[in-house]
This record gives structure tokens, sequence and C-alpha cells, in this order.
């Protein structure tokens, strides 16, 4: 699964958090209970974090952003429009 199946709707994106479960606590991006995702948990959650895939992906995303932007702050300000058009930019 891509990133961007993941992410594919408002709902199931956060920010924050690497991840959500239901009830809106915040868990890890590969509990089986989370059902939304920021960002960088989509990445490790497609891509099994830590995986060179992982890394390939999350340069691939890095590379779009401006200088001295990381993906997480990015999340954390941006809209989910904003994100949605940088996964797929990305290809992720």
């Amino acid at each position: 699964m891509k990133v961007k199946e993941l992410l594919s709707d408002k709902s199931k994106w956060t920010q924050g958090v690497y991840a959500r479960n239901k009830d809106g606590e915040s868990v890890l991006s590969c509990d089986p209970q989370a059902t939304c995702y920021c960002l960088s948990g989509a990445l490790a959650r497609c891509y099994v974090g830590g995986s060179a895939t992982f890394w390939i992906m999350y340069r691939r995303i890095e590379a779009l952003l401006a200088p001295n932007q990381t993906i997480p702050r990015f999340n954390d300000k941006a809209t989910f429009e904003e994100v949605k058009a940088l996964v797929e930019m990305a290809d992720v």
C-alpha cells in the first residue's frame, strides 16, 4: 500500500503524533488499532519504518520540502490538502 492510499481522506490523517486509534489516543504506526496517521507514521506503516525502502521514500519527500524543513514539522503545520499534494507529487 502507498501512503497516498493510506491517507486517502482527512479522517485518516493526524497531527502531533505518529498515529491515533479510533478513540483519538496516540498509538504506534504499526499498531493494528491505528486508524489515522501523520505523514511520518504513514510512511512507517506503508514502508516498514527503518527499512531501506522507508528511507528512500522519506528522502523522496524531504527533497520536495523547503530547505531546513522536516517531514514532521511540515505535517504539523500543513493542511491535509497540502500533505495530500506533497504525497501525490512524491508518488509514495
